[in-house]
């Protein structure tokens, strides 16, 4: 297994596949959060101008969260990508690589280059890294903030700490739980030296990331009159029933999904011969830490608005830690071991290349999306401008949002949430909508009037009764388009 120690290549090799796989997407539209939350945020600020002081766009754009994921994407807007989803698109998939080369020299430093190999190329593959790698959202900004401070705090680096925590709370409110963590973990390594003006030059560096996110809430709070967005906070909840759904949702898409189960399974199987065999645990500290940052994690997203793409953040810990373990018991026979290897990155691949869902956690979006497009382009070929159209809500965003790029004018639709047929001309229901969006029985109360298909996904458009469009039989379209 000499050659699978090499220092760089494997690195180069993720960064290649990430590139190969996304370059086809950059020109894909927007949609889901990046057309309802941060896309428009990140365009009022690159006309304001790049800032990261509360107030600089509005409270309904930002949505109470720090502002450096806006800054760093506005800046790029500005300087760079102007008006092109392409170049724009590029700004994100420069933050996965980068996100690739730390978690690398992370594994690297903490583990050695055998697991960082092996762990860089498992996080390149996985359906949610690559589905992330082009989206302009800062899932994949907090994932390398959070390595930065890890790594730092692992190092004893508390100055980088302070910076690269500050930076982590100014992303997005997540990070207090990871400070959270290496702030109680420092206490109880160091609390025999408690009487040290070490212990305590380093215990206020720990505390800068909290003085900073407390500086934020209280400008926020000067220039809004709240410390949070009061839409968020209607989100958390204590319901023992919706914590267990959150809790559970989290627990599958983290361990067990896009075939994570293979590899967290076999890591579970190898704690388990390690313990009775009693034999010592390699990197036990990074091990411990990994499992108290995922335990609190949970937590915290159990209470809290829960997305299955929240838990990219921590995705990389998941992989190395389990990397970890697994090396513990191999096998003296090679071929076995490198086997093994192969199998793991083989199911990971296999989810990628085949698994197509609805939401942004796989590339399924960049099916689905395709066949947005086609829909809105037939809706502007109907001049359909003056009917009430009724659609999921990705496709209510494309009809109605200029700046979500579906849009070859400046006209858009009038359009309406599905579910509900009352006062509507056309309904637009695809296979991202929900069934209750459109109950069977409501269904049977509309006429088809075109279905447009690519691969895994499709969309059709109906009119109601009170429309006159079903005058011809139903048109069929496959988008063959690449």
């Amino acid at each position: 297994m000499k050659y699978l120690k090499h220092p760089w290549i494997f690195l180069i090799l993720s960064c290649i596949i990430v590139i190969v796989v996304k370059i086809p997407h950059l020109g894909l539209p927007y949609f889901f959060d990046e057309t309802f939350s941060y896309y428009p945020a990140v365009l009022e600020m690159a006309r304001v101008g790049p800032s990261m002081l509360p107030g600089t766009i509005s409270l309904v754009l930002a949505k109470g969260h720090p502002l450096f994921f806006y800054f760093l994407a506005s800046s790029w807007m500005k300087l760079i990508a102007g008006d092109s989803v392409t170049l724009m698109r590029i700004f994100p998939l420069l933050v996965a690589l980068i996100a690739l080369f730390v978690f690398h020299r992370f594994a690297k430093r903490h583990t050695n280059i055998l697991l960082a190999n092996i762990a860089v190329v498992l996080l390149a593959i996985q359906p949610l890294f690559l589905a992330q790698a082009s989206l302009v959202l800062p899932s994949i900004l907090i994932f390398i903030l959070l390595m930065m401070s890890f790594d730092s705090y692992l190092s004893r680096s508390y100055g980088l700490y302070a910076f690269y925590g500050s930076l982590l709370m100014l992303t997005k409110e997540t990070g207090a739980v990871f400070i959270m963590v290496f702030g109680l973990a420092y206490l109880i390594e160091n609390y025999r030296n408690l009487n040290s003006k070490t212990f305590w030059r380093n215990l206020v560096l720990l505390a800068v990331p909290v003085f900073v996110y407390v500086l934020f809430l209280i400008l926020h709070y000067h220039e809004f009159g709240v410390f949070f967005f009061s839409e968020h906070l209607d989100f958390i909840t204590f319901n023992s029933n919706t914590v267990q759904n959150k809790f559970n949702s989290a627990v599958w898409m983290l361990f067990l999904a896009q075939g994570r189960n293979l590899v967290v399974y076999t890591a579970v199987l190898a704690l388990i011969v390690l313990l009775f065999r009693k034999k010592e645990i390699e990197y036990r500290r990074f091990l411990i830490f990994s499992l108290s940052i995922l335990i609190l994690f949970l937590i915290f997203t159990s209470v809290n608005f829960f997305g299955y793409r929240y838990v990219l953040p921590v995705l990389g810990i998941v992989l190395l830690a389990s990397s970890v373990l697994i090396q513990q018991i191999k096998t003296k026979y090679q071929a076995l071991n490198i086997a093994y290897i192969v199998c793991i990155l083989s199911v990971s691949a296999y989810y990628s290349a085949t698994k197509r869902g609805q939401s942004d956690v796989d590339l399924g979006y960049t099916q689905y999306l395709v066949v947005h497009q086609q829909m809105v382009k037939y809706c502007e070929q109907q001049s359909w401008y003056d009917k009430e159209i009724g659609g999921g809500y990705n496709m209510v965003m494309s009809l109605r949002e200029r700046c979500a790029k579906y849009l070859s004018t400046d006209k858009n639709f009038k359009t309406n949430h599905l579910p509900g047929l009352e006062n509507r001309d056309i309904i637009i229901y695809d296979s991202t909508c929900w069934p209750v969006e459109m109950p069977e029985s409501e269904k049977s109360k509309l006429t088809l009037i075109k279905r447009i298909e690519y691969k895994n996904h499709w969309g059709e458009i109906y009119s109601t009764s009170s429309a006159k469009e079903a005058t011809q039989p139903i048109q069929k379209q496959t988008t063959v388009t690449e």
